[in-house]
Formats: C-alpha cells, structure tokens, sequence
C-alpha cells in the first residue's frame, strides 16, 4: 500500500525505460526503441523533417510489435465527413498524471480533418521537451484555425503551462478557438447550459455513436509504460484523437444544410454500387480491427491506428450497419434498483416479450391499451 503525501489523489513514480528483451518473432532491428516513439506516415516524413532535428521512425507492421490482443470485436457504423472552411485539429495528449507541475508529457497524436485518418501525427517519448517542442512546430505549421479535444481544459493548460516551461513561442494556442466535445454533448457548448446530468465518458459516446471501443484499458497503457513501453498508449490515444473526430464531422454534418458539401465516409451495405462509383471503399484491419478508407484498390496502405499492412479488399469490408441494443429490463431504474436489475438480466439472458405498437395508427391503439389497464387517459381541451 502506498500512502499519499498528498490530499490530490496522485502518485508521482520516476520512470526508468526497461531494457528490451528479445521476443520471439519479433525482429529487433525493426522494433521502435523505447527512447524515440515519434510516429510519422511515409508521405509526411521528409515534409516534416524540414522542421525536426532528427528523422522520425515510421511504426513497422503491427505484427513487429510487442503489443498484442489489439481485436476490436464491435462493427462499425457509418459516419459523416464534412468540408469545414476552417483548419480544424483533432488532437489529445497522455501524461503520467493530473498535475501539469507533476506529470510528464508523454504522448499526443494531431489528425487535421482535411486528410486521411492514416496521416495522423503521433509524438511520443520519454524526452518531454523534444517532444514538446516537435509537435508544437508541427501543429504551428498548420496554422489551426479550432483545435477540438475531448475535456479540451486538460489539452490547453498542458500547452500553455510547457510553453511556459520550456520558453516556446506558441500564439495559435491562444488565436484557436477550442472546441471541446465533452461540453458539446453535454449542451453546453456557445449556449451557456449548465445541469448536473452525467456528461457521459469518451467510451460512453464512441459506443453510443459508432458501436466503437478503446484497444486498450488505461490501466494496461499505464502497465506498459511501467515496463518501459508505449505501444498501447499510443494505440489508445491515436483511437481518441479519430473518435472525436468522427464525433465531431458528425455534429458539423447536423449542423450544415442540405446544400454543403458532405460526404459518406464509410458506407453501409445498401450503398455498395454508389461507393464503388465515387472510388471509396472500406476495409477493416486484421490486426487491430480499425476501418480504413482506401480509394487505391491494388495499394491499401497501412492500418490508420496500428501501421499494419491492409488486407485487400473484398465485399465483406463493406460496412454493415447495426442496431443499437437496449436492455429493456433496466428502463427507468437507478441506484441500487439498476444494479440488481442487472445482475438479474445476466442471470436470465432472456429479453422481456415486447408489444407490437400499432404503427399504423398510434393514438387509437395506445387509448385502447389505456382503457384495457383501466388507466384514465389524459384529455386535452
């Protein structure tokens, strides 16, 4: 048991990067060493290297790699891609903790909107101020116009508060507007609502949207760096950063007329003829299940969120849409109700018998199953 000096719920450790071990099937000429994680694409690589002091390493194929278990095991659903007119960044960070005068920057992937999920940036490493000060030159390169985060107020005072540290010149981090998602959902966002609904976590909302889920727990990311290793953080974070992206293109794609130009980005089964016209296609990673866009049928790439090798695309990589399930045995409980509710649905495994709702003609069936439970309906004048 450790015993907290503090009254922050914190725990500040050192971290010391563990020796590599050789593991089989692993080439470690390959393998990405713990002392330099940045992450850049092929094509972005010598573009970025006009600004970086040492070359960046591109990830190897995910099977090089000693993090495993990465199988999304969850369909995907179709999402929106919108044209903003602005530089919008969909960016998030990792740190060590919560405290910026206690934790270390250790990870922060950058997708700009207006290009494929596959050029994400992703910086990571042990060397906060390299790191620091690379993305900061990526991210100025831009010139951001919104720069979106999930709780953005952790992402901005984690920039501002190592500019300060580290002497840097950073002026979009104040000329941005920042988006932040999570106050977005809650309704608060440019309307000044305020309420004590729960504001739902990024897991809640990537599974309620897209039927999505994180590769990884952050404890198992956080395990990882105790073994000197950043793969699943970086995994986890790079899933984020496209999350609320996605989220994000969707809310725009509410928001805009009809006349905008908006865009399915992955399509459902019934429009399979149309997707193959306009040269989009999808394909799902067999690594790390991720879906991938590919307009280049005999090249698809590399996997946006692992690195690995695309497989080639076939019908089955077309997207199928799914319903989002309810558990009607838990509607309208909470507290303790809602906790034995579901530990007997688990039990049961069956679902409750529904009845038809009488689509054709709502109000006269629903008066009649009043008057069939002897409930007085309510009559307006």
């Amino acid at each position: 048991m450790v015993e907290l000096s503090t009254n922050e719920n914190t725990y500040n450790a050192e971290l010391t990067p563990k020796a590599e071990e050789a593991s089989p099937g692993v080439n470690q000429n390959n393998y990405v060493g713990v002392d330099d994680y940045s992450i850049f694409p092929d094509a972005g690589a010598q573009q970025y290297n006009s600004y970086q002091s040492s070359p960046g390493q591109v990830v190897p194929s995910y099977s090089q790699l000693l993090t495993e278990n990465l199988v999304s095991k969850t369909p995907s659903i179709p999402k929106a891609q919108v044209t903003f007119g602005k530089k919008v960044l969909s960016l998030d960070v990792e740190t060590t903790g919560l405290n910026p005068w206690d934790y270390k920057l250790i990870v922060c992937s950058v997708w700009d909107l207006d290009i494929p999920k596959g050029e994400m940036r992703t910086f990571a490493g042990w060397d906060e101020e390299k790191l620091v000060r690379e993305m900061f030159a990526y991210i100025e390169s831009l010139n951001p116009d919104v720069i979106l985060a999930f709780n953005a107020k952790f992402e901005c005072r984690c920039f501002i508060t190592r500019a300060m540290l580290y002497h840097i010149h950073a002026p979009w981090i104040w000329t941005s507007e920042w988006h932040d998602m999570l106050a977005i959902l809650e309704g608060g966002w440019k309307n000044g609502l305020t309420g004590t609904m729960p504001s739902g976590s990024e897991e809640n909302w990537l599974k309620f949207f897209f039927n999505e889920t994180k590769p990884f727990t952050i404890e198992e990311c956080f395990e990882g760096i105790r073994e000197g290793r950043l793969d699943e953080m970086i995994i986890r974070n790079r899933t984020c950063v496209q999350g609320q992206g996605d989220m994000y293109q969707l809310l725009m794609y509410c928001q805009q007329g009809a006349d905008g130009d908006v865009v399915i980005e992955k399509p459902s089964i019934e429009m399979v003829d149309d997707v193959k016209d306009s040269g989009l296609l999808t394909v799902r990673c067999d690594v790390c299940g991720a879906v991938n866009e590919i307009s280049d049928i005999s090249n698809p790439g590399q996997c946006w969120r692992c690195s690995g090798n695309l497989p080639k695309l076939s019908e089955q990589d077309i997207i199928t849409e799914v319903a989002r399930p309810v558990d009607w045995h838990l509607v309208g409980l909470s507290g303790d109700k809602l906790k034995e509710a579901k530990a007997a649905a688990k039990l049961s495994k069956t679902l409750p018998e529904l009845q038809p709702t009488g689509e054709d003609d709502y109000q006269k069936v629903s008066m009649a199953r009043l008057v069939d439970l002897a409930i007085k309906p309510h009559m307006t004048e």
